[in-house]
């Protein structure tokens, strides 16, 4: 089994998980994100084709390298429409939202991320975490192509989105924070353009 070393592990390649690894690589640590996508798939992100906050990215990955993705920035509210009961809501969205190609997106945050530095194993299935005696958690286990391997490291951020394994495999029995992620802590939305 192949053992890997690094300051920082991050399940995910996604927004939260890319922005997380060029945050701390550019800080000088050593950072791999582990991504069960292979690299040709890695970037079609499950994310809404929305970015609020389009004015406030981090640093860590310029707002200029993903500008290219953007495809609408005049967007100003949104019109939220609920034909049984004859409602129509119209809200402001303050700041720039910024309507995005996600597949382009995707590929910027993970050149972004690369660029600072951060390492990145694709076709990566994440199966558990490892942990000491008292809770610590010190690494995941995983598969890379098929391939057992092990990923220690002094600190293991979970960017795998809502769905990740990573909750439910990890003993938070001794935390002393809330480690209860509800389904009603996440959406789904829908989106349909008529012209």
């Amino acid at each position: 089994m192949t053992i890997d070393e690094y300051d920082v592990v991050v399940a995910g390649a996604g927004t939260a998980g890319c922005y997380a690894a060029a945050t701390i690589a550019n800080e000088g640590l050593d950072v791999a994100v582990v991504e069960r996508k292979d690299a040709e798939e890695a970037g079609h992100i499950a994310c809404g084709d929305a970015l609020k906050g389009a004015d406030a990215f981090p640093e860590a990955i310029p707002k200029s390298r993903l500008e290219p993705a953007f495809t609408n920035t005049g967007v100003d509210h949104g019109r939220f429409e609920i034909p049984q009961e004859d409602t129509v809501l119209e809200i402001p969205v303050p700041g720039e939202l910024a309507v995005i190609d996600r597949w382009e997106y995707g590929r910027r945050i993970i050149a972004g991320a690369a660029d600072a530095g951060v390492d990145f194993h694709y076709e990566t299935v994440v199966n558990d975490v490892r942990q000491t005696a008292d809770g610590r958690v010190t690494g995941l286990r995983a598969k890379r192509r098929g391939e057992p391997r092990t990923y220690e490291a002094d600190v293991v951020i979970d960017g795998a989105g809502s769905l990740s394994l990573l909750q439910d495999k990890a003993d938070f029995e001794e935390t002393t924070f809330d480690t209860n992620v509800r389904y009603s802590q996440f959406c789904s939305a829908y989106r349909e353009i008529v012209e």
